[in-house]
């Protein structure tokens, strides 16, 4: 198998419904155009979204979607993306399946990987890692070809259920970096606005430093705890009639996020747990500090600095504040080497 006669199908969650739509699944989009560029053909199954029957290019490869099914008729959802994959098969032969998630999808790619004897690779991407996943008593995943996203990934599943896995990062390339003047931002933080993000601590660091010493964030993201971080972040405004010292700015599409990130001095996350967290390869990308609590792929080194608690946080951020921004930004998250470790799977 060359790359060039390479067929890989992916199969996803959700998918981005045309090249515009770039809040969707932004790191599997710069994963997939970056083979692509390479020269391998892709074909992609999206389960949930966009949420209709139909097949539609996106980058000239063929995308395959689905109609949204009520919970109770899953398994029929499920068999149609089997009969879709095996009529691919069929037209183009298939090297390799991926899947994303150990969830419905892992299920879809075991099944009719043993219909069309091809190779089933799956990769975990967040909280499918944690106990009480039901997928992982209806597969067989201690003989599936699985893989996770970073030590703390890795770490998190061998704890629950006893499986060590190969680690493969995403990436960026590394030549898109824009380039700013001044770091007018001093705090970014982007990400779901859902409780295990934990936006809330984000909310009471900010506000601490800014006790001593005033800060300007910004926060980009949606989700079911918007309104509640909204007021949260009104309450604890020491001067109601002056600007909040954090602005929500909602959803962003990804070269706005890009560009937010450019203006940053220092990403803040505090999430309780993450996979991977392809915020942190952007932020280094675009030559910003990471304060982060110890979760997904982040590592301490001259730019990052990790904290397990409030105090602990709000130290770090006093540090970074201090330091020089005008120097070099080593981004370990390269998308060639992810090409490169997922490739040997392919094979």
């Amino acid at each position: 198998m060359t790359k060039k006669t390479s067929h890989i199908v992916f199969i996803t969650p959700g998918f981005a419904k045309n090249e515009a739509d770039t809040t969707c699944m932004p790191y599997l989009q710069v994963y997939f155009k970056a083979l692509l560029n390479q020269g391998f053909k892709i074909s992609i199954i999206t389960m949930h979204y966009p949420a209709y029957n139909a097949v539609y290019k996106w980058n000239n490869c063929n995308v395959y979607s689905f109609a949204k099914y009520a919970k109770w008729k899953k398994p029929l959802l499920w068999l149609k993306a089997i009969r879709t994959i095996i009529s691919i098969n069929k037209k183009e032969p298939i090297s390799a399946l991926h899947s994303f998630w150990l969830g419905e999808c892992a299920l879809v790619g075991h099944w009719v990987s043993k219909i069309i004897k091809v190779k089933h690779l799956n990769t975990l991407m967040g909280q499918d890692v944690l106990e009480g996943n039901k997928f992982c008593k209806m597969l067989p995943i201690k003989s599936m070809n699985l893989v996770t996203l970073s030590h703390f990934h890795q770490q998190v599943f061998l704890k629950n259920y006893h499986i060590k896995t190969p680690i493969i990062f995403f990436g960026t390339y590394k030549n898109e970096v824009i380039k700013n003047e001044t770091k007018t931002i001093d705090f970014i933080g982007v990400g779901s606005l859902i409780p295990i993000k934990n936006y809330s601590l984000f909310v009471e660091v900010i506000y601490e430093l800014n006790k001593t010493n005033p800060v300007s964030a910004v926060i980009i993201g949606e989700g079911v705890e918007f309104d509640l971080l909204a007021q949260k972040i009104k309450d604890l405004n020491p001067n109601p009639s002056e600007e909040n010292v954090i602005k929500l700015l909602g959803v962003q599409n990804n070269e706005q996020v890009l560009s937010y990130l450019a203006q940053s001095k220092i990403l803040l996350h505090t999430s309780n747990h993450e996979g991977f967290g392809m915020v942190f390869a952007e932020a280094l990308q675009q030559e910003v500090m990471v304060v982060s609590t110890p979760v997904g792929s982040i590592f301490e080194s001259p730019n990052v600095m990790l904290a397990n608690n409030k105090n602990n946080l709000v130290k770090a951020c006093k540090t970074m504040l201090t330091k020089n921004y005008n120097q070099q930004f080593p981004n370990p998250f390269d998308i060639e080497k992810t090409i490169d470790d997922y490739y040997k799977f392919y094979q």
